[in-house]
């Protein structure tokens, strides 16, 4: 399936202002038309307004930096929201942040001892999966407040070093700025990321894709797109391609 990115307005502010005004104003309709005897209609119509307006306010979404909505009407997918901001959609549509229900509020993040952390460190029997390898560490934390020099000078003293990873839409841009101004020599930065962030890395100067951080990879080296991993070779079937 392929990822439609709401260019809806951001009309949250606008709307928000309509259904205060307009509850003020069927509040009045109905005391004047029941309360003041003056005209039923009128009352009837303001309370008409008092159901409709209090359900656009489920079309109201408000946004965080790096953080995403997907979009569904009555199980079918519509489109995704992205970028911060104050946005109005259409209100019987169900708002899904994928990183909702992670430790760190970022997709693909590990929480608590299950998922992928306890696959690794613990097997069906109790015993550690991993325990036989030991050129494997698993380290439990969040790479953004990782010690990465003092934790390179320890597992990799004087050996060259590569990092892979596959990283969710939310934090690509802090990790791998992350990792650049560490000043640590990496060979190179292999990632996974959602397919048009691709675009914007590897974006050439005067494109519309091209933005600030477009500008930084060009300052500490090149950026390279290899291949494309569609939805169907993912297990957990995503909505976008990467």
């Amino acid at each position: 399936m392929t990822e439609k990115i709401y260019t809806t307005k951001k009309l949250g502010m606008p709307m928000l202002l309509v259904i205060i005004l307009g509850l003020i104003a069927a509040t009045g309709m109905i005391l004047v038309g029941f309360i003041g005897g003056v005209n039923a209609p009128l009352g009837a119509l303001g309370i008409l307004l008092w159901v409709i307006l209090p359900i656009c306010i489920g079309g109201l979404k408000v946004l965080k930096p790096q953080e995403a909505l997907v979009l569904t009407l009555f199980g079918k997918y519509k489109g995704t929201l992205k970028g911060e901001g104050f946005y109005f959609v259409n209100p019987f549509c169900t708002a899904i942040n994928p990183a909702q229900f992670t430790q760190l509020g970022q997709s693909g993040d590990i929480a608590g001892s299950g998922g992928l952390l306890g696959a690794l460190s613990k097997s069906g029997s109790g015993k550690e999966t991993t325990a036989e390898f030991d050129n494997l560490t698993i380290i439990n934390a969040d790479v953004l407040k990782v010690d990465l020099p003092a934790l390179i000078a320890k597992e990799f003293d004087g050996m060259p070093v590569t990092v892979c990873a596959n990283l969710p839409y939310y934090i690509t841009t802090p990790i791998l700025m992350a990792l650049l101004e560490s000043g640590l020599p990496f060979e190179y930065i292999t990632i996974m990321i959602q397919s048009e962030v691709a675009d914007r890395l590897c974006a050439k100067a005067g494109s519309k894709e091209y933005g600030a951080i477009t500008a930084v990879l060009k300052y500490y080296g090149e950026a390279e797109k290899l291949f494309k991993v569609s939805a169907a070779m993912v297990w957990f079937s995503p909505i976008m391609m990467a």
